[in-house]
């Protein structure tokens, strides 16, 4: 019992030392970057115009982890897209980076500016996204 304990009591000082100073335990607040990132937390949603389809459902999931999901169903066409990523706020900004097929993420991130339950699209690629990029809404 007390060859366990003496391995048990290294460990647990070395993680409280760790989370102190920034350290291994830290990880997910660098993840989802620094301050109040619960306000992002959640499932948003916005239904927009398509080119070529009656309009996109757009849903977006943020986990507390860092991960998110965004799915745009394309109104009469058939299965949803799901692209997975991960997201970090700075204030009251969001980022969104999609990872491509191959797990690397994409060169464009999805940039909003939160107010009020609202997304409001600040950087996006227009190629991808349209004109007016996501606009969502905090369901």
């Amino acid at each position: 019992m007390k060859f366990r304990f003496r391995l048990f009591l290294p460990i647990v000082a070395m993680l409280v030392a760790g989370h102190s100073c920034g350290g291994p335990l830290s990880f997910i607040g660098k993840l989802i970057g620094e301050g109040d990132h619960r306000q992002f937390v959640g499932k948003y949603q916005g239904n927009l115009p398509a080119a070529d389809a009656a309009g996109r459902v757009i849903n977006l999931s943020l986990n507390p982890v860092g991960t998110a999901q965004l799915t745009t169903q394309f109104i009469g066409k058939g299965e949803p897209v799901i692209e997975q990523g991960r997201w970090y706020s700075t204030g009251n900004e969001l980022t969104v980076d999609l990872f491509k097929s191959d797990g690397r993420p994409s060169q464009s991130p999805l940039v909003w500016t939160l107010s009020g339950k609202s997304l409001i699209p600040k950087s996006w690629d227009r190629n991808l996204y349209g004109s007016m990029g996501l606009p969502l809404l905090k369901e």
